[in-house]
């Protein structure tokens, strides 16, 4: 998540007040590098890490309502899942 977009957001969010955040990545070393980041620029955020591949809707699914049960509610969601590979002639279509 220390990567690109989905780190910066959730640094963004803690950096105007959010005190609350769930992260999910199926990259465990990126998720406590971003936890890094953000208990620097605020110590008394509550940071839930959850190893989650975005792109299995059911896991996505299953690690939201853990989230919901823990925190109690959810304000935002942010999606900043990404894949990489050849998406043929796209621009035929338009």
């Amino acid at each position: 998540m220390t990567q690109g977009i989905g780190c910066q957001v959730a640094v963004s969010f803690v950096a105007e007040g959010c005190r609350k955040i769930a992260l999910f990545d199926k990259n465990e070393e990126t998720l406590g590098e971003t936890k890094d980041i953000i208990d620097a620029i605020a110590a008394d955020a509550e940071v839930r890490l959850w190893e989650v591949d975005n792109l299995e809707t059911d896991e996505v699914i299953q690690n939201m309502v853990l989230t919901f049960k823990h925190f109690g509610h959810i304000d935002y969601g942010v999606n900043c899942a990404d894949t990489y590979s050849a998406i043929g002639r796209w621009w035929i279509y338009y």
